[in-house]
C-alpha cells in the first residue's frame, strides 16, 4: 500500500461479544465531511469471506465470523482446547481519506446487523469506538508499507529480521536479509521524511549466507550495518557503511572460531556506536561487545562472567553516556534477565540479576528513558522448562512452549520496579496466553512503547500439542494513565520467530518494522515472506508513570535429576575399547520439531530449540526434523542455516534433516543428509491413501532413490501407529534406525512391552494402533534395524539416541549411524552391548557371520537409579533376565545354551525401578 498524505486506515472488529457465528454483509461509504473509502482489506479473513467493489462502487464486505475452536477432533486423544472467546472476531480494514469532520456509513445488507456511522475525529489518540452494544469496535490501525515487495528493476524474495535506525533529519532506515532462492543478501531502504527510496542491494561472498542484521546512524549521519554469515564453514561479524559516495567496503569485524551473532547496534548520545554479540568460542556462548569512536572499531571485551551458557544481548544508551548491556544466562540451571553498565569512563560495573526464579526468563530489551533509568522488557515461561514432559511422564518438567508471558521492569538505582498498572489494560478482549519477544523503546514525553509478538490462533488440544498457529505483532504503551489499548499491526500473521523492530524519532513518530509470511487464517499456510514498515499511532497521555516494587511470581517446582552433571559425565567419560578402536557415547535427539511445523504450535520457535538442545537438555547432537523441511524452500533453508549456527566443536553436533511424513503403511521417515542443500522430496498424493485405503505407491520406490543421490539415511517411527509401516518394505543399507520410543507417544517394541501399547487400553492407542508395525515383525522379517529414542513433538528431556562414535564430527555420526552402533534410552543410561565369537569382540548393531560353536554375550549396565531388571531378549521371546535387587551399576555375560540354526537376534532392555528404560540395538549371529 503507498502512503499518501491524509490517508488512514480504520480497524472494523466484528463478532466481539457473540456467542455464535454469525455472518456480516454490508458496504463502506462517505456520509458527511468530504471523507473518501479508497478501499478495504481484509482481517483475519478465512474460506469464502470476500471483499468486493460494488456495481455501483460501493466498498462492499461479506464473511462470517466463526467458532473459535476447531469442529473436528485433532489425531491424538486429548479433548479439544476451547479458545479464550466463544467467536473468533474478524472484520476488515477501511482505508479512507479525510479529516477529522469526515463521517463514514457502515451500511448493513438487508436481514443482517451492524448499521452504524462514525467520524475520523472522535478515533484520534487511539480512541476505541464500539457499536452494535460492544459488539463491533472501530479503531485507528498503522497503515503499513511493503518495502520487500520487488519493484522495477528489484526482484524481491524472502525477506526476514528487519532492523530499524532512526537518522538526522527525519530519515529513517530499515535493513533486512533476504532470501533469493539458493543464497542469501542484505537489502537496505531509507525513508528521507516524504518517500522511501529503492531498495539497495548488498550481495557479496559476505552475503551469502546470513543471520539477523543490525542497524545504526553514527555521529555523521552515516549509516551502518552489521550482520552474521557463513564463510569458509565460520559465522562472524561482517560490516558495511553508507557514505555520500554509496557503500563502503566489507569490513570483518569477529575471527574467532565459533559463531558470533545476535547482534545488537546502537548509538549513544555523542554519536558513538556500540555493539553486543552472543559469541559461541571454546564449547561455550558468552556476550562480547565493543565500540567504534572517532572512525574505527576497537578492541573487543568480553562482558558476561558465567561458565553456563550466556544468550541475546540488548543495548541501550543513557543521557549521561553509561552503556547498558542486557542478556539472559542460565547460569542457575534456567534463564534469567541479567544487565550490567558500562560507565562512560569505561569501566564495568556488576553484573545486576533482574530475576532470580526457577522460571524461564529470556529475550530481553533494553531502553533508557530522560531520567538516565533503564527499561527492561522480557519474557518468562514455567519453572523447569525443557525438563521432564512427555505423553505419559507429566510429573516434574515442562514443555518449551506451554505458555508465554511478558513483562516490563525499571532499575533505577538497586531498585527495580514494574508497572502498578495490569497489562491486561491492553488487551480488554482478553490478555493472550503467548506474549513473547517484546522489543521496547522510550517514547519523546517517557511513555514507553513495547511490540511483541502473540499467537492469535492455533487448532490445540489440551495438551500443549497444536496445528495451524498463526502469529500476529502487537503494540502498546505505557504512559501516565497506565496500559492502553494494544494494536495488531496489520499484515503481520507470521512464524513464531518474529520480532518488531520499534524506534521513536524526536519528534514522537513512533516507527515500526517487522516481517510476516500473510499465513491465511484457515490453514496458516505461509505466503511470501515480507518485510513492512509503518508509522504506529498511539495514545499521548502525558505524566509520571505509577510504579510499584518488581515482584516474581512464586512457582512450586522440583529439582530434576539432581544428579544429572555426575550422570552425564558418566556417559561421556564411558569408552569402549574393540577391536576396531575406541569408541565413546554421544547423547542426542534425531526427531525433534519446532514451530516451522504445521503441527509445531507446542514446539518453540526454532531458535528456543538450540537453547533447549544446549541447555536444558544439554545434548552432544541434535537434528531439527520438521514436517517437509518446514514446508516452504525458505523454511528448510533457515534450518539448515541454523544447524550451521550451531554446529559446535566438541559441545554440539547438528544434523541436516527433516521429517516426511506419509500415513501408515507407507509410514513417517526421519530423513538426515550429510550436506546442505538437498531438495526436499515431494510427497506423490498415490502415497497417501492410506490408512484405510493403501495407497497405489510404496514411498519405499521413491525414497530409497533419493537417499542414495543424495548420501542420506531414513528412520522410521511410530511404527505401530497410523503414522507407521506393516514393514512390506525396508532398506537395511539406507534404513539403519528405528525409533523404538519417543516421549510424545509411546514404545513400539511389541505389544504390551514397557511403555507400549496394547490392544484393550486405549489411552496407550494414541494416533492410531497398527499391530503389524511393531518391531519385532520387522525384526522376525529378517530386517536389520538399530533402536534409537527420540522426542518428536512438545516432549522433553525423556528420550535421547545414544551413539557409539570414534569422534564428534557429522560424519562420525552418520558412520555411527549407518552401522548401527546406537541406542535408544529415557535417561542418563550407559548400556554397553557386545558379544564375543571366534576370538572377536563385536558391539551392538553388528553382523556375525558363521559364527562358532560358542559365542558369549557381555552386558555392562550403568544406571542413573537402582535397576529393576535387565532382559535379554533372543528372536523376539525373553531369553534371560537379570533382576539385580537395586544395584545401578550391573555386569554380566550370557551364552545361549540352545541357539537357533541360522539367525540368532539378540539384544538388551534396561528396566530401572523409577520405570527410566534402555534399549540396545540389536546383533545377529548367523549360525
Amino acid at each position: 500500500m503507498d502512503w499518501k498524505p491524509g490517508i488512514r486506515q480504520i480497524l472494523i472488529r466484528y463478532g466481539v461479544t457473540d456467542a455464535a457465528a454469525k455472518v456480516w454483509h454490508g458496504w463502506v461509504e462517505p456520509a458527511a465531511g468530504g471523507g473518501k473509502v479508497l478501499t478495504l482489506r481484509p482481517y483475519r479473513f478465512q474460506q469464502d469471506d470476500v471483499l468486493r467493489v460494488a456495481e455501483t462502487g460501493a466498498r462492499e464486505f461479506a464473511f462470517t465470523t466463526r467458532s473459535w475452536a476447531p469442529a473436528t477432533q485433532q489425531t491424538d486423544l486429548s479433548p479439544i482446547l476451547p479458545g479464550p472467546r466463544a467467536v473468533f472476531p474478524n472484520g476488515y480494514y477501511a482505508v479512507v481519506s479525510g479529516g477529522s469532520s469526515a463521517q463514514f456509513h457502515v451500511v448493513a445488507a438487508p436481514g443482517t446487523a451492524g448499521d452504524f456511522t462514525f467520524r475520523l475525529g472522535d478515533l484520534d489518540d487511539r480512541k476505541l469506538l464500539e457499536f452494535d452494544k460492544g459488539n463491533i469496535q472501530v479503531e485507528e490501525s498503522a497503515v503499513p508499507y511493503a518495502l520487500s515487495e520487488p519493484a522495477a528493476g528489484f526482484k524481491g524474495g524472502e525477506a526476514d529480521f528487519p532492523a530499524l535506525a532512526i537518522g538526522p533529519a527525519g530519515r529513517i532506515a530499515v535493513v533486512w536479509q533476504e532470501f533469493t532462492g539458493d543464497r542469501d543478501r542484505i537489502v537496505s531502504r531509507e525513508w528521507d521524511g516524504t518517500k522511501w527510496g529503492a531498495s539497495e542491494s548488498l550481495e557479496t561472498n559476505e552475503t551469502h549466507d546470513v543471520f539477523w542484521p543490525s542497524a545504526a546512524f553514527d555521529g555523521e549521519g552515516r549509516l551502518h550495518v552489521v550482520w552474521s554469515a557463513e564463510v569458509a564453514g565460520n559465522f562472524d561479524l561482517y560490516e558495511r557503511i553508507r557514505l555520500a559516495k554509496g557503500w563502503s567496503g566489507i569490513e570483518r569485524l569477529t575471527s574467532d572460531p565459533g559463531s558470533d551473532f545476535h547482534q545488537k547496534l546502537i548509538a549513544d548520545k555523542q554519536g558513538n556506536l556500540w555493539l553486543a554479540w552472543q559469541a559461541l568460542r571454546n564449547g561455550q556462548s558468552d556476550i562480547y561487545l565493543k565500540e567504534y569512536v572517532g572512525g574505527a572499531w576497537g578492541n573487543e571485551r568480553k562482558v558476561s562472567e558465567s561458565p553456563q551458557d550466556d544468550w541475546e544481548p540488548a543495548l541501550a544508551a543513557a543521557g549521561d553516556g553509561t552503556i547498558w548491556i542486557g542478556w539472559d544466562t542460565y547460569d542457575r540451571g534456567n534463564y534469567d534477565v541479567v544487565v550490567r553498565a558500562l560507565a562512560a569512563g569505561g569501566e564495568f560495573g556488576p553484573i545486576t540479576p533482574i530475576t532470580t526464579s526457577a522460571r524461564f526468563e529470556a529475550h530481553a530489551s533494553l531502553a533508557c528513558d530522560h531520567e538516565n533509568r533503564l527499561w527492561i522488557a522480557f519474557d518468562e515461561a514455567e519453572a523447569n522448562w525443557g525438563k521432564d514432559y512427555g505423553y505419559l511422564v507429566k510429573t516434574s518438567g515442562n514443555p518449551l512452549y506451554q505458555s508465554r508471558r511478558l513483562r516490563v521492569v525499571r532499575l533505577t538505582g538497586r531498585l527495580i520496579e514494574e508497572p502498578a498498572a495490569d497489562l491486561s489494560a491492553a488487551f480488554p478482549l482478553y490478555l493472550p496466553r503467548f506474549l513473547q519477544n517484546p522489543q521496547i523503546t522510550v517514547l519523546p514525553d517517557d511513555g514507553v512503547a513495547v511490540a511483541a509478538l502473540q499467537l492469535t490462533k492455533f487448532n490445540g488440544v489440551v495438551e500443549v500439542w497444536g496445528a495451524n498457529g498463526i502469529w500476529e505483532n502487537v503494540v502498546f504503551t505505557l504512559n501516565g494513565a497506565g496500559w492502553q489499548l494494544h494494536e495488531d499491526l496489520p499484515s503481520s500473521a507470521g512464524a513464531n520467530d518474529q520480532r518488531v523492530a520499534l524506534a521513536a524519532a524526536a519528534n514522537g513518530d513512533l516507527w515500526a518494522a517487522w516481517a510476516a509470511d500473510n499465513r491465511d487464517y484457515q490453514a496458516a499456510r505461509p505466503q511470501l515472506q515480507t518485510v513492512y514498515a509503518a508509522l504506529v499511532p498511539y495514545a499521548r497521555r502525558p505524566g509520571e508513570i505509577s510504579m510499584k516494587p518488581f515482584v516474581e511470581r512464586p512457582e512450586l517446582s522440583f529439582a530434576v535429576h539432581p544428579n544429572e552433571p555426575e550422570d552425564l559425565q558418566t556417559v561421556r567419560n564411558y569408552r569402549l575399547r574393540t577391536g576396531g578402536g575406541t569408541l565413546r557415547i554421544l547423547r542426542g535427539d534425531l526427531h525433534r520439531h519446532t514451530s516451522l511445523s504445521t503441527d509445531g504450535v507446542g514446539d518453540g520457535s526454532l531458535w528456543d530449540f538450540y537453547r533447549y538442545a544446549l541447555d536444558a537438555a544439554n545434548l552432544d547432537f541434535s537434528t531439527v526434523t520438521d514436517h517437509q523441511g518446514g514446508g516452504t524452500s525458505y523454511s528448510w533453508w533457515k534450518t539448515q542455516k541454523s544447524s550451521d549456527l550451531f554446529q559446535t566443536t566438541d559441545r554440539l553436533a547438528t544434523l541436516y534433516a527433516y521429517e516426511r511424513s506419509v500415513p501408515y503403511p507407507n509410514g513417517h521417515r526421519n530423513m538426515v543428509f550429510p550436506n546442505r542443500g538437498v531438495p526436499i522430496l515431494p510427497i506423490d498424493p498415490s502415497e497417501t491413501t492410506g490408512p484405510e485405503r493403501p495407497g497405489t505407491t510404496r514411498s519405499a520406490d521413491v525414497v530409497l532413490p533419493y537417499l542414495k543421490q543424495y548420501g542420506g539415511l531414513a528412520f522410521r517411527h511410530t511404527t505401530a501407529t497410523d503414522q507407521g509401516t506393516d514393514w512390506a518394505d525396508h532398506n537395511n543399507t539406507l534404513e539403519p534406525l528405528v525409533e523404538v520410543y519417543q516421549g510424545h507417544r509411546l514404545a513400539y517394541e511389541h505389544e504390551g512391552g514397557p511403555r507400549a501399547p496394547t490392544a484393550d487400553k486405549l489411552y496407550s492407542q494414541r494416533s492410531g494402533y497398527r499391530p503389524a508395525g511393531f518391531i519385532w515383525n520387522a525384526l522376525a522379517k529378517g530386517y536389520r534395524v538399530g533402536f534409537e529414542a527420540a522426542s518428536d513433538h512438545c516432549s522433553t528431556h525423556i528420550s535421547y539416541s545414544c551413539l557409539l562414535v570414534t569422534g564428534t564430527s557429522r560424519q562420525d555420526l552418520l558412520d555411527a549411524i549407518r552401522k548401527r552402533h546406537s541406542y535408544g534410552a529415557t535417561d542418563n543410561i550407559v548400556l554397553d552391548f557386545r558379544v564375543e565369537a571366534d576370538g572377536r569382540e563385536y558391539i551392538q548393531g553388528d553382523e556375525i557371520a558363521a559364527a562358532g560353536v560358542r559365542y558369549i554375550l557381555s552386558v555392562n549396565v550403568i544406571g542413573t537409579g537402582p535397576i529393576k531388571r535387565i532382559d535379554v531378549i533372543h528372536n523376539e521371546s525373553y531369553a534371560y533376565s537379570v533382576a539385580p535387587e537395586g544395584k545401578k551399576m550391573v555386569r554380566f555375560n550370557y551364552s545361549d545354551a540352545k541357539p537357533a540354526t541360522g539367525e540368532n537376534r539378540y539384544y538388551i532392555r534396561v528396566e530401572q525401578e523409577d520405570g527410566n528404560l534402555a534399549w540396545s540395538s540389536p546383533v545377529w549371529v548367523e549360525r
